[in-house]
């Protein structure tokens, strides 16, 4: 078990030769919730390269890898279970190239990797950590241009993991939003730090598979050019047990993502179900975004799920369904569970929105003042501070153009 160590200081490009391609491979096999991070019935399993990313057409959730392979039983071991994979159906395995890959270290604990630059200028992904080990440091690097992935855990590696004032520079910064694919970093572990670091324009900021972790005072944007255009996720947590703390940060055109894609069995039957995330002192930014983007988003795959408050009220979310809850234009509403209906009754207001309550009174009363619609609420509408006018004008919601009713857009 190596300890200790570290590398630093220079700019480290790739060499312009062949071998940077990725590794693909598809294979038809099955799965199970009962044996949930196995994939078995696979032919030729020796193709497939331990440390490859997994997709399929369902039922997968994101940055699960390949932690190892049985050739003679045709099956793979998976670095986390899938939600909802049917039975049978086509996997892709997907192995990148990093420039420094220390997936060849079985166990790596205390090692630094400070002041470097990673050029990856298109043609490969960054740093791929050890299978096992315990704080591994990155600190003072940037990372230019990744292909695919600026830091990827294919293991547990991750445990621990300080990332400190690093610059994750994307590739795809001419991309819109949705068209991107690369990510600055995933992590499968728990007890991650993540400090001071600024990411420019990748499709998502992180993945996080861990518990117990903390962000404070990172930068993240993921803006483009399109009117009423798209975002995407900035950071996924995807445990609903998520005992993180999210404080001081920037988010910036996109949105924090929860879920519990990680769960073989989805479905709340019992315990807390969405709980232990604190958000204080965060900046939330939007620009041009379209009508239904929030910034935090609940999104739960199975029945029953709900958010557990620090004050054990339980706020129902539904069931994700590829449906985006929307509201009105300019992307202002800080949180809704994704999957329900604007009219569906999510429940989520009372934490959220009643906290911006500054007055009690009709809606026909002739002073305007600041108050909020219980229409508009019910109906899933952003009515934090909304201005209320005398007679048949109704109400103004902001952002929208029209004043007379609520009605949904």
């Amino acid at each position: 078990m190596p300890t200790g160590g570290c590398c630093g200081t220079g700019s480290w490009p790739p060499h312009r030769a062949a071998g940077w391609a990725d590794a693909v491979v598809t294979r038809t096999g099955t799965w199970s919730a009962s044996d949930a991070r196995r994939i078995t019935g696979l032919s030729n399993v020796a193709d497939i390269p331990v440390g490859a990313l997994v997709t399929a057409g369902q039922g997968v959730g994101r940055e699960v890898y390949v932690t190892s392979k049985d050739v003679a039983g045709g099956r793979v071991t998976l670095s986390a279970p899938f939600y909802g994979a049917p039975v049978t159906q086509t996997y892709t395995f997907r192995r990148f190239k990093y420039l420094l890959d220390f997936s060849g270290w079985l166990n790596l604990q205390r090692f630094v990797v400070s002041d470097i630059e990673f050029l990856c200028a298109g043609t490969c992904s960054g740093i791929n950590l050890p299978r096992d080990g315990l704080v591994f440091q990155i600190q003072d690097c940037f990372f230019t241009g990744p292909k695919d992935r600026g830091i990827t855990s294919t293991g547990e590696g991750c445990q621990g993991m300080q990332i400190d004032r690093c610059q994750f520079l994307s590739n795809e910064q001419d991309l819109n939003a949705p068209q991107r694919k690369s990510i600055a970093f995933n992590t499968n572990s728990s007890d991650i730090k993540v400090r001071d670091n600024r990411v420019n324009k990748f499709r998502h900021f992180g993945v996080v598979g861990g518990t117990g972790n903390i962000f404070s005072g990172n930068h993240f944007f993921q803006g483009d050019g399109v009117t009423d255009g798209p975002r995407t996720a900035g950071l996924i947590l995807t445990d609903n047990n998520t005992k993180t703390t999210f404080e001081g940060n920037y988010v910036d055109n996109c949105y924090v993502e929860w879920t519990n894609e990680r769960d073989p069995t989805p479905a709340f039957t019992g315990g807390f179900s969405f709980h232990g995330l604190s958000l204080d002192g965060n900046i939330f930014f939007s620009t041009e975004s379209a009508p239904w983007m929030n910034f935090i988003t609940i999104k739960p795959y199975g029945r029953g799920a709900f958010h557990q408050r620090a004050d054990g009220d339980r706020q129902p979310v539904q069931e994700d369904r590829g449906r985006a809850a929307r509201r009105g234009r300019g992307g202002g509403q800080l949180f809704r569970g994704a999957g329900s209906e604007p009219d569906g009754g999510s429940g989520l207001r009372g934490q959220y929105l009643y906290r911006h309550r500054e007055a009690d009174r009709e809606p026909g009363d002739a002073a305007p003042y600041r108050g909020e619609c219980e229409q508009c609420l019910e109906r899933g509408f952003h009515a934090l501070h909304a201005l209320w006018r005398a007679g048949a004008l109704g109400h103004i919601v902001p952002g929208r153009r029209t004043a007379a009713q609520c009605v949904r857009t």
